[in-house]
């Protein structure tokens, strides 16, 4: 049947039809979720027992002190590109470890997570490496990061030489916070239109006076982020929050909605007053990494480089 056999006010509902599906399609085509970017390094990757698959991201000197590095919650380590070329530079072996759901890792298999079979996979990329059991780690966690880098370092003590927290959180209850809740929520939420997902991800992670980038736009994973959040549900606060007897470095943003330094930082430096320091990053939000790299970089190896005994 042809066009020219149909009515005319029919022939109107099927155009005004096919019209609203190409905008649907290029809409879709639009917001469709994009992978974060690609982390520096070259790719490896590794198989759990437990039948996970592992990416992880391996640069610098092979006699370099070893650097692991976590990411966010649902998201990538290629937002620590803009402090891993510090690092390599500096000498030190970075390894960067993307959780099952992440980036190039596989579907999570575990039904039943922990942060410690979280760090168990850490640990079996670090194997993998060829990083023996005997070096002494400098182990770095950004957001929910800065939570596994504590388990993983609170069964591993002898072998971390320190700890760089960046927007360390873990004692914030964003239940009180529904606006806060909301947009971190929303940040994941690809089919929303982009101007209201970017004010999302803008209010829960940057500073009122900085942009969101790109990259921050792009590399967002529900189903990693959800895997995470069981992890940390179904481990018990006290027996991570320490993270062991090392040196922590936190990094504090000023303007950190999720993770405010009364209710985070601060919380960890009361309990480890003589371990841990805090450095106040302005001009900051949770994002942190992208607002202030240089600040950041100078600081980690400024921390890095100091002498723990003094």
């Amino acid at each position: 049947m042809s066009l020219a056999n149909i009515s005319r006010p029919l022939r109107l509902i099927l155009m005004g039809v096919g019209a609203l599906l190409a905008l649907a399609l290029l809409y879709l085509v639009i917001v469709w979720p994009k992978d974060a970017a690609r982390p520096l390094g070259e790719l490896y990757f590794v198989q759990s027992p437990e039948g996970e698959r592992v990416a992880y991201y391996l640069d610098g000197p092979e006699d370099g002190q070893p650097v692991i590095m976590l990411a966010s919650l649902g998201r990538s380590v290629g937002d620590f590109n803009e402090l891993q070329p510090h690092l390599v530079r500096a000498g030190y072996r970075t390894i960067a470890v993307d959780m099952p759901g992440i980036g190039k890792s596989g579907t999570p298999v575990e039904a039943t997570p922990t942060l410690y079979s979280l760090a168990a996979l850490i640990d079996a990329a670090v194997m993998d490496a060829g990083i023996p059991d005997t070096e002494s780690q400098i182990v770095i966690g950004h957001a929910f990061g800065n939570r596994l880098a504590r388990a993983y370092a609170s069964e591993r003590t002898k072998r971390i030489d320190r700890i760089i927290l960046i927007a360390a959180g873990g004692a914030q209850d964003l239940n009180k916070m529904p606006k806060v809740q909301s947009a971190l929520t929303d940040s994941f939420a690809w089919w929303m239109p982009p101007p209201m997902r970017k004010a999302d991800v803008k209010y829960a992670f940057f500073a009122d006076a900085n942009n969101v980038p790109r990259d921050w736009m792009n590399g967002w994973y529900a189903d990693g982020a959800r895997h995470q959040a069981t992890a940390v549900r179904r481990t018990p606060e006290g027996e991570w929050r320490t993270g062991g007897d090392r040196p922590i470095l936190i990094l504090q943003a000023d303007s950190d909605r999720i993770a405010p330094a009364a209710k985070t930082s601060a919380v960890i430096k009361d309990a480890k007053p003589d371990l841990v320091s805090i450095v106040l990053i302005e001009n900051a939000g949770h994002a942190l990494l992208p607002e202030q790299p240089e600040q950041i970089a100078n600081e980690v190896l400024t921390f890095l480089k100091k002498d723990t005994a003094e």
